[in-house]
């Protein structure tokens, strides 16, 4: 809701766009990570007596629901690349990306999911990242008119 809300903030108009093509990003990669998990079917740690000796912590019960692939660590990873690309600032690139990884690594250390899982959910939050800022570029950017960019060139 906080980049959503800067979004719409730094820009009105273009704002409202941007915020459309990041939740839709975030939303395609939700209902793929359900898609996926009810596909693959990986119990979470705790509900594995094969695996369970990868699981460090276990802070609560393991739950009935699918493990792979961490829908935290893609969704995460989804916002955090689109909102680095629209804003386009250094310091808050390295601090939301840290953030990302956080919550990604706080997956693991809670016993919810198995290191692929997270590792997976990174990419996967990656690839559709990167879909919905394309999305956005090709469809959401207005293109200029020709006579902007003439009186562009005049200019220089």
């Amino acid at each position: 809701a906080a980049i959503l809300g800067v979004i719409l903030y730094k820009n009105r108009e273009q704002g409202k766009v941007a915020a459309f093509f990041l939740m839709l990003g975030v939303a395609l990669n939700s209902i793929l990570n359900q898609i996926v998990k009810v596909i693959i079917m990986r119990p979470r740690p705790g509900n594995d007596l094969l695996l369970d000796e990868f699981v460090f912590n276990q802070l609560e019960n393991a739950g009935e629901s699918y493990s792979f692939f961490s829908a935290h660590s893609s969704t995460s990873i989804c916002l955090v690349l689109f909102s680095a690309l629209y804003f386009r600032n250094r310091m808050y690139s390295v601090m939301i990306f840290l953030w990302a990884f956080a919550v990604a690594y706080s997956r693991i250390y809670v016993g919810k999911h198995y290191p692929l899982d997270v590792a997976i959910g990174i990419v996967f939050g990656f690839l559709t990242g990167w879909f919905a800022w394309w999305c956005y570029k090709q469809y959401g950017v207005p293109k200029e008119s020709p006579l902007e960019e003439e009186c562009e060139e005049q200019i220089f």
